[in-house]
C-alpha cells in the first residue's frame, strides 16, 4: 500500500469538488427514447456501414429530439420537413413490418427520422411519450433514397 504524505492529503482536501450531476426528470409530452425492441441483427441491415462519425451524429440527434414535443414530431409540418420525419408507410417500404410480436399494434404508429437529408434514418414506433428505436438505417435502405440530379 502506498502511503500519502500530509501535503498530498491536504491537496486532496482543498481541490474543488465537481458539481453534482443534474438528473433530468421525464417531461410529459416530450420524446423519450427506449431500446427495448432494438434489433441490431436484422438481416436486412446487418451489413450496414456504421462509422464513428455517424454514431456521434446519431447521439447528438437523439439529444436534440428529446427537446421536442410529440406534437411537433407528429403534427408540425415545417418541423417534420426540416427534420426528415415521416410516418412509415409499409406498403411503400422494402420490408412489410417491424416483425415484432403483436406487430400490427407497433406498426400502426411507426415513424422514421433522419440524421440529415442523405445520412440515413432511425426507425421505430411510439407508445405514449416513448419512441422505441427498432432499426438504425445509415444507408437509407428501408426506403430507397433518390439522390437529386
Amino acid at each position: 500500500m502506498i502511503k500519502k504524505s500530509k501535503a498530498e492529503w491536504k491537496d486532496n482536501l482543498t481541490k474543488p469538488k465537481p458539481p453534482p450531476l443534474k438528473i433530468t426528470a421525464i417531461k410529459e409530452g416530450y420524446i423519450h427514447f427506449r431500446f427495448d425492441h432494438f434489433d441490431a441483427e436484422h438481416s436486412f441491415f446487418e451489413d450496414s456501414v456504421f462509422t464513428p462519425d455517424w454514431a456521434k451524429k446519431l447521439l447528438k440527434r437523439l439529444k436534440t429530439f428529446q427537446q421536442c414535443t410529440i406534437h411537433q414530431f407528429q403534427k408540425d409540418r415545417s418541423f417534420k420537413q426540416s427534420q426528415y420525419v415521416h410516418e412509415i408507410k409499409w406498403d411503400a417500404a422494402n420490408l412489410g413490418s417491424f416483425g415484432i410480436y403483436k406487430g400490427e399494434e407497433y406498426d400502426l404508429d411507426a415513424w422514421q427520422f433522419g440524421l440529415s437529408k442523405a445520412k440515413g434514418r432511425i426507425h421505430g414506433f411510439f407508445i405514449g411519450d416513448f419512441f422505441y428505436i427498432v432499426w438504425l438505417d445509415p444507408e437509407h435502405r428501408l426506403f430507397e433514397y433518390k439522390k437529386p440530379n
